[in-house]
């Protein structure tokens, strides 16, 4: 099989605070918080929380924060004519390893743009 896709570098930030207030995660940063466990200079708060993923797909590879991986297998025997597929549409992406969902999004329109943001869930 030969896969061609675009170069692509796509980035995204999360700000984390609210979602975590949101979900009850407060202690953490508020003046009373017991953060001894860390560090034993008090006092010590959480002040805010962001998340930044990114992913690189280029001549070399894939990167995906600071993970470098290409795992190829062979999958069945070579066919006569090699399939192609050739991603110079919208597409969607999604990065796995040993059935364990690690990252997902997708490119559409030309030139390739961001449409989804990139998870990372590890």
């Amino acid at each position: 099989m030969t896969i061609s896709i675009p170069k692509m570098k796509i980035e995204t930030d999360f700000e984390l605070k609210q979602a975590l207030i949101a979900m009850g995660v407060t202690e953490m940063f508020s003046d009373n918080a017991d953060l001894t466990g860390i560090s034993k200079a008090p006092p010590l708060k959480v002040s805010d929380a962001a998340h930044k993923a990114i992913i690189e797909v280029d001549e070399q590879g894939t990167t995906a924060a600071a993970s470098t991986f290409i795992k190829m297998v062979p999958l069945s025997a070579r066919l006569t004519q090699p399939i192609k597929f050739v991603a110079d549409h919208p597409f969607i992406f999604v990065l796995t390893r040993t059935k364990i969902l690690y990252s997902w999004g997708n490119l559409c329109d030309k030139p390739f743009r961001v449409a989804t943001k990139v998870f990372f869930l590890f």
